[in-house]
């Protein structure tokens, strides 16, 4: 790894270059290099990562090319899949290492900077916002919970209750129709079992966690299956929080398949992006 520049007129970056930066740590002035395990070290090295103490923090970035991600070069790799896949990979790779050694504020892939000035004056203006993102996430990394949930099963687990069912099979012409009209309702309806089912498990979450938010769903249907994604969450645990959250997801899972037709998945740890505040509202290509 270089040696860290800690003044911003250090190593100018040459015109042809920019940087690209990876995230945010804090500087905790304890050693003069950041304390990370032999591998991350071993990985960020490989990649060309460098890093910049600026009061407070510590900018991680790497020099790239400037046609890499401008121009009309730019335009054309930003649009090539296989061009895109290994940047994108390296860069998740970097960042999930880096936000497992200490807190880490992870940058959006493709953010430039032209040169260590402007990079040290972005890093100090949004220091109080940084230093604060570290307080508050500490050693906590990010989990995801989607939720899907079966209308046509929840109709069935209904009209099995009401007697509309019997065996699997209505009775009669009359308990067809009811149970056809069940399964539209279930499928459209926002106070669907499966809706309320999803409203129980993020009370009982946002119960036992501070930091909990929903994300966008991104697919209404579960291409595979009949499902529909009813919830998408994102949650902020420290590790041995996580250990709580993974037996929470088996334990709904074990009962509410059953009893209302959904199921969640469990990923992660991340890094915390669903929880990382806006630093700046300035364009995010700032080497152009």
């Amino acid at each position: 790894m270089s040696d860290p520049a800690t003044t911003m007129n250090t190593y100018e970056v040459a015109h042809d270059q920019a940087l690209y930066l990876l995230g945010f740590s804090p500087n905790l002035e304890t050693t003069s290099e950041p304390n990370i395990d032999y591998a991350t070290s071993v990985m960020i090295k490989y990649l060309g990562v460098e890093y910049v103490k600026v009061s407070g923090v510590i900018a991680w970035y790497k020099k790239i090319d400037r046609c890499d991600f401008e121009g009309d070069q730019g335009e054309k790799n930003l649009s090539d899949i296989q061009w895109l896949t290994p940047r994108v990979i390296a860069h998740e790779r970097v960042v999930s290492g880096l936000s497992q050694q200490f807190p880490f504020y992870p940058s959006r892939f493709g953010t430039l900077f032209s040169s260590k000035i402007s990079l040290g004056a972005f890093a100090l203006s949004a220091q109080k916002t940084l230093l604060a993102f570290f307080t508050n996430i500490g050693e906590k990394l990010e989990w995801g919970l989607k939720f899907y949930g079966d209308p046509f099963r929840a109709a069935e687990i209904l009209a099995q209750r009401d007697g509309i069912l019997l065996e699997g099979k209505p009775q009669g012409g009359a308990n067809y129709l009811k149970l056809r009209r069940l399964q539209r309702e279930q499928n459209i309806s926002k106070q669907s079992v499966l809706i309320q089912s999803y409203e129980r498990a993020l009370r009982s979450l946002q119960s036992q966690y501070q930091n909990v938010v929903s994300r966008p769903i991104v697919a209404a249907k579960n291409e595979s299956t009949r499902e529909e994604i009813v919830g998408n969450l994102a949650i902020l645990v420290s590790p041995h929080e996580s250990k709580k959250l993974i037996h929470w997801a088996n334990d709904w899972n074990q009962t509410q398949i059953s009893e209302s037709a959904t199921r969640v998945e469990i990923t992660g740890p991340w890094p915390a992006y669903s929880f990382c505040p806006s630093l700046s509202p300035v364009q995010i290509n700032e080497a152009a």
